[in-house]
């Protein structure tokens, strides 16, 4: 008997990490996954099948990296249990109680088993029902309400996952019904006659998260005039956008120093006093902290040669020519350009 309760105890442990994923990146609520992105703490106590149960405690999850985030069954077959020596039989898959008071933080998935056991003088193999209880709680014991899995786009044939509020325990029991009395599973082994030489319990346990990953936000910006001329005004406006929609933090680096300090909102604007090309940032944050950043060359024309030069020289020049030429173009610069609108 205490070799079946080893096994069970090792399978449990090994199906728990097998069943379960490495971190992916989603779109939307998928998985499950183990750990979830950014990691997580996990501490278990106690026995899934002795009095008292199992408690795994969950801590230091990245809450920010979510939109949702739920724990719960990696299928709809994933808790399945014998005593018996194999898992071969359909009822000993267990499945979800839809009489779970899954809004008390309570899912229950039962089913049957057989045993084989030494009774009357001989050996025999005896159903038995199963279930497996599940209680979501805060770690000051507060109950964690169940949700329905298609209620946040999951497979609803999962039966009931958590949504996962942060730091958060499952306590999870596993029993037997023996002539009317639900009795802890490893309890209900002892106290059969079983066969000391039988590693019969066998489990089969998967759980994970389920995520719904906060997408950092996309950074954009174009500027006014498109071909900006030294000593004129230029807008920049910013495009970005978040895919959840969530508010930004636009901030902007308008010098090329790389520190997005000079101005913020949606828009901002600057003068390049002399021709060349220069770096302008925006950077967008969103209320979660997630950053994207955007680095564009910004050309800016020399006012002689730049776009207002042949209109300067058919209008502007004249108005200056007394003076001479340097500070013609100057003022035709500072002046004319205005009138002109460019």
């Amino acid at each position: 008997m205490s070799r079946g309760r080893t096994t069970l105890a090792r399978l449990f442990a090994a199906a728990t990490v097998l069943a379960l994923t490495a971190p992916l990146v989603f779109a939307a609520p998928s998985g499950p996954t183990y750990p979830p992105p950014g990691g997580v703490t996990l501490t278990p106590s106690g026995h899934l099948g002795r009095a008292g149960g199992l408690t795994w405690s969950y801590a230091d999850l990245d809450m920010d990296r979510f939109n949702g985030i739920w724990w719960g069954p990696a299928s709809a077959t994933s808790f399945r249990f014998a005593l018996d020596g194999a898992i071969d039989a359909a009822g000993e898959t267990l499945v979800f109680d839809f009489g779970s008071d899954t809004a008390a933080g309570q899912a229950r998935w039962v089913g049957t088993t057989s045993v084989r056991h030494f009774s009357g003088g001989a050996w025999v193999v005896q159903s038995i029902p199963l279930r497996l209880t599940l209680r979501a709680m805060l770690p000051d014991n507060a109950p964690i309400p169940f949700v329905d899995p298609a209620s946040v786009g999951l497979d609803g044939d999962l039966g009931a996952v958590v949504a996962v509020p942060g730091d958060y325990k499952v306590h999870v029991l596993l029993e037997g019904q023996r002539n009317g009395v639900w009795t802890p599973a490893y309890d209900l082994y002892d106290s059969l006659q079983t066969d000391p030489a039988c590693s019969c319990v066998r489990l089969s346990v998967g759980a994970g998260f389920y995520v719904d990953l906060n997408q950092p936000p996309v950074a954009s910006f174009a500027w006014s005039p498109q071909t900006p001329v030294e000593r004129k005004e230029v807008t920049f406006t910013s495009s970005s956008s978040d895919p959840e929609g969530r508010p930004l933090v636009e901030e902007w680096d308008l010098d090329g120093d790389g520190v997005y300090g000079d101005a913020t909102g949606p828009t901002a604007t600057t003068t390049f006093h002399d021709p060349g090309t220069y770096t302008v940032g925006l950077r967008v944050t969103d209320d979660r902290g997630l950053v994207a950043s955007s680095v564009r060359s910004v050309t800016v024309a020399d006012c002689a040669r730049g776009p207002v030069s042949d209109l300067l020289r058919n209008v502007a020049y004249p108005l200056v020519e007394p003076v001479a030429a340097n500070t013609a173009w100057s003022l035709a610069c500072d002046v004319a350009a205005d009138e002109l609108g460019v």
